[in-house]
């Protein structure tokens, strides 16, 4: 099976290009909101430093190495990287592993959990174009566009 939604097969394909889910503006409490969430779920959020698995994950954002990254294995195929970077949340997916509507009807689904773990909009765009939207994930109306 493959993508059949109007509009996904061509925003999934990018020739390689990750793909990106931002949280923007992050603040202290979202950071402590994300590491207790993250904490709460290791079926899925390994964490790592650096490039290497690690026995546990910082105590918070403030503790964290800034070159650390989370590994997440869960519902999508492949794996997700998470990136603390400063004020933004950055995720990090190959689109090429999302082949069916339900793998992008689930990374909708993980869009809107941390939207509303943080109270906050997401966005998905193209690696290093915020401005490129492919979804975004609105807090204030539950919607996803």
């Amino acid at each position: 099976m493959a993508l059949s939604k109007p509009g996904w097969a061509e925003s999934f394909d990018t020739g390689g290009a990750l793909i990106d889910i931002v949280v923007s503006d992050m603040t202290t409490d979202a950071w402590r909101r994300v590491f207790a969430h993250f904490k709460a779920h290791p079926e899925v959020w390994t964490p790592c430093a650096g490039f290497e698995r690690a026995g546990q994950m910082a105590a918070d954002y403030a503790a964290a190495n800034p070159d650390d990254r989370l590994l997440a294995q869960g519902d999508l195929p492949g794996q997700l990287n998470a990136w603390f970077l400063d004020d933004e949340l950055e995720i990090d997916l190959d689109p090429r592993q999302l082949t069916e509507d339900e793998h992008v009807v689930t990374l909708q689904g993980f869009m809107r959990e941390l939207g509303q773990l943080l109270h906050r909009d997401v966005a998905m765009s193209w690696e290093g174009m915020r401005e490129a939207v492919v979804f975004r994930y609105r807090y204030a109306t539950d919607s996803i566009d």
